[in-house]
């Protein structure tokens, strides 16, 4: 299974360095054009190629994948990265509001400079512990992993084998240089290979192919939410928050990972 985490394009209060949570701004030009350029190097990375004079209906016998499925926040700067992505792939939207921003309450649409004149020591205190600390009629980190939690849980209900050999594979993220190692768990399918016939060997490549196309999720989100997969669920240290390298606008980081298996998974920032 893969999965796509893309963060909006550039909107007008990411220019003015504004905090935007629950409330929204419009993409600037620059942010449409990113979702446009995010939109074309996932549709590489499918190799499809939906001829623009193509409905979204009709071009789905373009997909060279299987099921390809695109979820979006239900704020207008992802609902507005996700159609473009979506008209792209042929895919259509869900939006979920589960997949918003931070909720930063009274410190929305304000800047850093304007929040630490607000309330210094409560600006500090909430670097230190956003978890438990919430901006004023805002809400805690720990708020919006539940919700980004519950949500991600529920759609990766799948088998926990891989669809091809049956093997798990084990692979290590490395946090400092964002590679990965891995290794087969299967040490009979090495053997059983060898002892196969050429004949045969094609035959059951060309069935499990057929049998095994590869599914993808594509989330369009804020830059929370990914940080929270990014440390909750690739560094299995919610702690990490801060530390991950985050995902500017209209960027995308792609995740693969054996079925089920998010703890061994590889982890590949694709900057734009």
């Amino acid at each position: 299974m893969r999965w796509i985490w893309v963060r909006h394009g550039e909107t007008e209060a990411n220019v003015k360095g504004c905090y935007l949570g629950h409330i929204d701004s419009p993409l600037t030009k620059r942010g449409y054009e990113q979702a446009e350029i995010v939109a074309e190097r996932i549709a590489e990375i499918f190799e499809k190629r939906i001829p623009e004079d193509v409905s979204i209906n009709d071009a789905k016998s373009f997909s060279s994948l299987g099921e390809v499925r695109l979820y979006t926040s239900d704020l207008g700067r992802c609902t507005e990265t996700a159609s473009i992505i979506g008209k792209r792939l042929a895919v259509e939207a869900t939006p979920d509001s589960r997949l918003r921003e931070l909720d930063f309450g009274q410190w929305e649409g304000r800047t850093y400079d304007e929040v630490m004149c607000m309330d210094q020591e409560l600006m500090r205190r909430w670097y230190d512990d956003p978890f438990t600390l919430a901006p004023p009629d805002g809400e805690t980190l720990n708020q919006l992993g539940h919700r980004v939690d519950e949500w991600f849980v529920e759609k990766m209900d799948v088998p926990l084998t891989n669809r091809t050999t049956g093997a798990t594979t084990d692979t290590t993220y490395d946090a400092e240089t964002n590679t990965s190692s891995g290794t087969s768990t299967d040490n009979e399918t090495k053997e059983t290979t060898e002892e196969t016939t050429e004949e045969t060997t094609e035959e059951t490549t060309e069935e499990t192919t057929e049998e095994t196309t590869e599914e993808t999720i594509i989330v369009v989100t804020h830059g929370g939410p990914i940080r929270w997969f990014q440390s909750r669920w690739l560094l299995q240290d919610r702690a990490a928050y801060w530390k991950v390298a985050g995902v500017p606008p209209g960027e995308k980081v792609i995740v693969d990972y054996e079925i089920g298996r998010i703890r061994e998974t590889l982890i590949k920032a694709n900057r734009i």
